[in-house]
């Protein structure tokens, strides 16, 4: 029969990875795994932040408000594991944001680009401001600019929020007076749009 420590030991070893590791998902959503790849995650995460932590034991408790940091046994060391897998978390978002700026300074760092997964989140990612033209199945059809957009890998459809938008019709002339678009069909906000809805986005890289 497993004991109250040994239950206890259990959590403090996966309770950090697992914190650290829903914090970076609910930035960049990726993929579900199955159960035993998001155990051995967590525990090498939750050793992370146990290196992380035993570093913070080293530094002199008057750093942190005159007294040290809560150990082992301690009735707020539940709350140290918590702190430390978030700190973990967002540590993992901002090295992900490092290498994605990273490899858009200079195609030898290419290579360091974390994959987006699909094909909607690289456009979205790399294609920023870019105006376009959304076809809906319904025969609607709207110009404007990809603004809030969702990405998740589970689900079958994504949606977006398309900014400065302007209901068109099908018979747009792209060679057209730039001035004339925005007369048409005036949205006066946007519109929210879920990609199930779309049968074609033709993307353009300058302002109407």
């Amino acid at each position: 029969m497993i004991s109250s420590a040994q239950l206890a030991d259990f959590l403090s070893l996966i309770a950090p990875g697992f914190i650290a590791i829903e914090v970076f998902r609910a930035e960049y959503p990726v993929k579900t795994r199955n159960d035993k790849s998001n155990l051995y995650l967590y525990v090498v995460y939750s050793l992370l932040a146990g290196v992380l932590l035993a570093l913070a034991y080293r530094l002199p408790p008057g750093l942190f408000f005159g007294h040290g940091i809560p150990s082992k046994g301690s009735i707020f060391y539940p709350l140290v594991l918590l702190a430390v897998g978030f700190l973990v978390g967002q540590a993992c978002i901002l090295y992900y944001r490092f290498r994605f700026w990273l490899s858009r300074r200079a195609v030898v760092f290419k290579g360091l680009r974390p994959d987006p997964q699909t094909t909607w989140n690289r456009i979205n990612s790399d294609l920023r401001d870019r105006w376009a033209i959304v076809f809906l199945k319904d025969g609607s059809v709207y110009l404007g600019l990809i603004k809030y957009w969702n990405f998740d890998p589970d689900s079958r459809s994504q949606d977006f929020f398309l900014e400065s938008a302007s209901r068109v019709d099908e018979s747009l002339d792209m060679r057209g007076k730039p001035k004339a678009w925005k007369d048409r069909y005036l949205v006066s906000c946007g519109v929210y749009i879920d990609l199930s809805e779309v049968s074609r986005i033709e993307l353009h890289g300058e302002s109407p």
